[in-house]
């Protein structure tokens, strides 16, 4: 079984995948990961503290009261998730009030939405508590592990949006985004998930890649050709790690300055020393 975020590290760089999969080297700890750690974080904290929020709205509220329990909620959330992360954000010499006033910004941007989008349908259909919870559409789940036999995949979905008739994924991403569309390694990544909630038989027609710094959520379909991708590519790592041979360095160096593996892809003694070791 390989891992969806394989098929997106070997889009993005396929030696970079090799050092991470097969030479099975240490990461050196980087402040955009850390800091997209706690973002992931707090945002399934606050997708856990949904319904116990809506069960909680028992009787008419207007949206300033309700946008204001929202944010208490929220607030500890992200706390909770800076606590949870403390540890590797010492590790890269970054402070917790740093990172929770860049954090926070994005976050209650998404709060207004869910606060406006209960209060909404509440206002629409009269209802409230248990039933406020039972009726909500989009209803939407954290984290969903999800496995194909069939495909030889398995991958973690940050969010899987609920309606009546369409299950809808969503990739939850921090960092630039392009002018337009997806990155292809996240398209690919997106595209899996897609594939992979047909495979077992949900309605699943497209999905979303969510660029948390600009707040858009940008469409991805599964077509014909981005079906082949996903395969081709998933073949690609097969074979890649059956043969253990090592990839070149991509030709795009502003992927190097990113990246986690940097020291060690560029330094010829390490690397020579761990083929050595692979191949012994």
């Amino acid at each position: 079984m390989l891992s969806v975020t394989n098929l997106a590290t070997a889009l993005y760089c396929k030696r970079k995948l090799f050092i991470e999969k097969v030479l099975r080297l240490k990461k050196i700890p980087k402040e955009s990961l850390a800091k997209g750690k706690v973002r992931h974080a707090a945002y399934e904290l606050v997708n856990k503290e949904d319904e116990s929020i809506v069960r909680t709205i028992r009787k008419k509220t207007e949206f300033p009261e309700l946008l204001l329990f929202y944010k208490k909620k929220h607030l500890q959330c992200l706390q909770n998730a800076l606590l949870q992360h403390k540890g590797e954000l010492k590790e890269v010499n970054l402070a917790l009030p740093d990172v929770f006033k860049q954090s926070w910004p994005s976050l209650y941007r998404e709060t207004k939405e869910r606060a406006f989008h209960v209060f909404s349908f509440m206002e629409k259909h009269q209802v409230y508590g248990e039933e406020l919870w039972q009726l909500l559409t989009p209803k939407i789940d954290s984290e969903v592990k999800i496995v194909s036999e069939e495909l030889l995949l398995t991958g973690i979905i940050d969010q899987v949006w609920h309606y009546e008739d369409e299950t809808i994924p969503y990739e939850l991403k921090t960092g630039s985004a392009p002018l337009k569309g997806v990155w292809p390694s996240h398209s690919i990544q997106i595209g899996s998930y897609i594939l992979m909630l047909q495979n077992i038989q949900e309605n699943a027609k497209k999905g979303y890649v969510k660029y948390l710094d600009i707040q858009e959520s940008r469409e991805v379909f599964l077509n014909p050709f981005l079906e082949d991708k996903i395969l081709a590519t998933r073949d690609a790592v097969v074979t890649m790690i059956e043969t253990r041979e090592l990839p070149d360095r991509t030709s795009n160096k502003k992927k190097c300055d990113s990246c986690e593996f940097k020291a060690q892809c560029y330094d010829e003694k390490v690397m020579d020393a761990e083929m050595k070791k692979l191949q012994n």
